[in-house]
């Protein structure tokens, strides 16, 4: 997709949909669009004011202590410049006046006392700023993380999640931190200016509008700034993605015996090359224009500074103006442009952050599910239902899943089979509610799975699928993320690797169940594919759960050890109602019921005999199998 097509609003709508959402006129939000023609930028100026307020409160949420601190320091560094001025007005009337050196020495010793101090505080709000930065930081990806976990797993099919969370990343470490800094930095400016202008005001108003007009090049420098840094991030998210995808494809162990055996170094580097080259072209032409627009906001400025000093030269031409106001105001003058450039450098740091921040903001959105009914979910239940489902995934063209009606009951284990793309996976989604069907319903004991309570739920079904999580968690931690609330039962734990047969790879390792399992730490080690599948099962059956999905659990082991492991798993899964995913017949045949996917339709089940004795799809493709495996006497069983 090109960067045209990238879309930022998508939203979760109250029908469980996957849509992009409207703004305010009632049309489709198209964030590329909006900066193009500026709207978005022009919106985000006329919402600095509750920007503003909205940053207070989020440097006073993460750290109320520091945020006060810094605010106190920006009011006693404003009052301070201002009395610099003030005093200095007093030294240069005492020397001009023909003072002793006595009198001009207390205000020459207090600008320079003032003048520490404003430089200490400077200093320590640095530092405080660099704190509440970090806290920021935090406090957005805990935002991020908290929307990303709860997201429906229907967003992860779409690439605008993607291209969002991208932004997110690559912009979390600075544009937070931004937002810090450009609010301390704009309340600092206001301080300084308000202070300044009093002491300006008192001692030529003449000079405050030459003043102000000096300050409209940064105003225009801090829209235009924001604007191109906004555009610049939506051109180019989508070739940071591509290129941290070559990262990966080039570092990461996963990949890495692909890579090599198919001699992919050379053709992955020129790819990684092109796409720099193509981001750094964006990125020059980005900095060419921030340069232009700053020479030019630049010159304007010395044109309007210079006019403010032309009119205190002429001021004292005219002997308007006394010797020791002129040097005083032409202090606070040289002041206010420090002040001004503090105020738009803010202004501009908030409106570019800003719309950082309301991408964030729209990406909680996906998160948000709406709220449901939430009754309880029964511990046990006498029959799961699926009734006239149909599923479709977004932007594909026909259903995946189509009027499927299948009753599971308690203590039942229902095998699914078919071949790729038959909808096995989807259906075994749909029970276990990780999807919501399209249309027609799921339902415990005639209750709609939407109107139960969607956490009672999730920890009532346990489920192991064929592209389970290799967690870099110790072996212990790796079972007991099963039931995360009993953790702490060691024991438990044990017994549950032992019935899965995970136990043989504890004696192995150095640490015992308390190994780590990554190699990408000197104390970790690593499992066998096989050894994993394993671990996994075992973190499957460690939640006490009344449904167990199992989707191809034993695609890494080979018939002897599948045959072991299901054996073992016989006792432990006895009273639990089971849905086996496979592609092994010899697997299915373990079930009391057998059923058969096919386009996402439900074309034939019963048991392993009665669909051999029908001798349709399932006995070809059970026949098949057979043969294959050299398994001709059982095919006859």
């Amino acid at each position: 997709m090109s960067a045209d097509g990238v879309r930022l609003a998508g939203t979760v709508s109250a029908a469980g949909g996957w849509g992009v959402a409207d703004d305010e006129d009632g049309v489709r939000f198209d964030p590329y669009r909006e900066a193009v023609e500026g709207r978005l930028a022009r919106k985000r100026l006329r919402g600095l004011v509750p920007q503003v307020v909205e940053a207070f409160r989020l440097l006073r949420r993460v750290d109320p202590r520091s945020s006060f601190i810094v605010w106190s320091v920006q009011a006693v560094s404003a009052a301070g410049i201002a009395a610099q001025v003030v005093l200095t007005k007093v030294g240069l009337d005492a020397l001009l006046g023909g003072a002793p050196v006595s009198a001009v020495l207390p205000p020459l010793l207090l600008i320079v006392v003032v003048s520490g101090v404003v430089s200490v505080l400077t200093a320590l709000q640095g530092q405080f700023q660099v704190l509440l930065g970090e806290l920021v930081v935090r406090d957005t990806w805990q935002r991020v993380l908290e929307a990303a976990v709860s997201m429906p797993l229907l967003a992860f099919e779409g690439d605008d999640y993607f291209d969002r969370l991208q932004r997110i990343k690559s912009n979390a470490l600075l544009k937070p931190l931004q937002l810090a800094q450009g609010a301390i930095g704009l309340v600092g400016g206001v301080l300084g200016i308000a202070g300044l202008m009093l002491a300006v005001l008192a001692l030529q108003p003449l000079v405050v509008p030459v003043i102000l007009l000096a300050g409209l090049p940064f105003f225009w420098l801090a829209r235009r700034g924001g604007r191109l840094e906004w555009e610049f991030a939506l051109r180019t998210t989508r070739n940071v993605r591509e290129r941290f995808a070559l990262i990966e494809l080039m570092s990461e162990r996963g990949p890495a015996k692909e890579v090599r055996a198919f001699v992919l170094r050379g053709w992955l580097r020129d790819r990684f090359d092109r796409n720099y080259a193509e981001y750094l072209r964006e990125l020059r032409r980005k900095v060419g224009r921030r340069v232009r627009i700053a020479a030019l906001s630049a010159a304007a400025g010395a044109v309007l500074a210079g006019a403010a000093v032309a009119v205190l030269l002429a001021l004292i031409d005219q002997r308007s103006l006394s010797l020791p106001v002129a040097g005083a105001t032409l202090a606070a003058v040289v002041l206010l442009g420090g002040r001004l450039q503090q105020l738009f450098d803010g202004a501009s740091s908030m409106l570019e952050a800003g719309m950082f921040i309301e991408d964030v903001e729209r990406f909680e959105a996906l998160g948000r599910i709406p709220p449901r009914a939430g009754r309880g979910t029964p511990r046990t239940f006498e029959r799961i239902e699926l009734r006239d489902v149909d599923f479709q995934y977004p932007g594909a063209a026909t259903p995946a899943v189509r009027d499927v009606t299948l009753t599971l009951r308690r203590g039942e284990t229902v095998a699914l089979v078919g071949p790729n793309g038959s909808g096995k996976t989807t259906v075994s989604k749909l029970l276990a509610n990780l999807y919501t069907p399209t249309s027609g319903s799921v339902r415990w004991d005639g209750e709609d799975l939407r109107e139960l309570d969607q956490e009672q739920v999730a920890r009532s079904i346990a489920v192991l699928f064929q592209d389970f999580v290799r967690y870099e968690l110790t072996l212990l931690e790796n079972i007991g993320v099963g039931d995360e609330s009993r953790m702490a039962d060691r024991s438990a734990i044990e017994r549950t690797a032992g019935a899965a047969g995970a136990d043989a790879a504890a004696h192995r390792l150095a640490g015992g169940f308390d190994t780590l399992l990554s190699t990408r730490y000197p104390d970790g080690s690593d499992l066998s594919t096989g050894q994993w599948q394993r671990v996994a099962m075992a973190r499957a059956l460690f939640r006490d759960a009344p449904l167990v999905v199992l989707d191809e659990p034993t695609a890494a082991l080979d018939p002897r050890a599948e045959a072991e492991l299901y054996e073992a798993m016989s006792t432990v899964l006895a009273d639990r109602t089971v849905l086996l995913v496979t592609h092994r017949f010899a697997s299915a045949r373990r079930a009391d019921r057998i059923v058969v996917l096919d386009a996402g339709a439900v074309i034939e089940q019963g048991t392993h005999e009665q669909l051999m004795a029908a001798g349709g799809y399932y006995r070809e493709m059970f026949d098949l199998q057979a043969a294959a495996f050299d398994l001709a006497g059982d095919a006859e069983a």
